[in-house]
């Protein structure tokens, strides 16, 4: 696996993870709230954001690994179209 694809990785975690900070931590948070039925265990309080952070970065360097090896993206983009179509698709 190339630096490139490291690093194309590490920055698509970060990016990751303060897009779903944004997004449902702060956009979709009360009716996140309003809309979940609560019982003991269910979230932990606080959340383990290393954790998040690590499989958001674990995400970026598959997208990348598949993007370079097979998709054959190469231009930035190219990759952010296709990733961010990806990523809506799962989200």
């Amino acid at each position: 696996m190339s630096t490139k694809v490291l690093l194309a990785g590490l920055v698509s975690g970060i990016t990751g993870f303060l897009l779903g900070w944004v997004v449902y931590g702060m956009l979709l948070a009360d009716f996140t709230a309003e809309h979940t039925i609560k019982y003991e265990g269910l979230m932990k309080e606080p959340p383990v954001l290393w954790a998040i952070f690590l499989s958001n970065t674990a995400w970026g360097i598959l997208y990348a690994h598949i993007f370079n090896r097979w998709g054959g993206i190469q231009s930035f983009g190219s990759g952010f179209s296709s990733g961010f179509l990806i990523s809506l698709l799962i989200a």
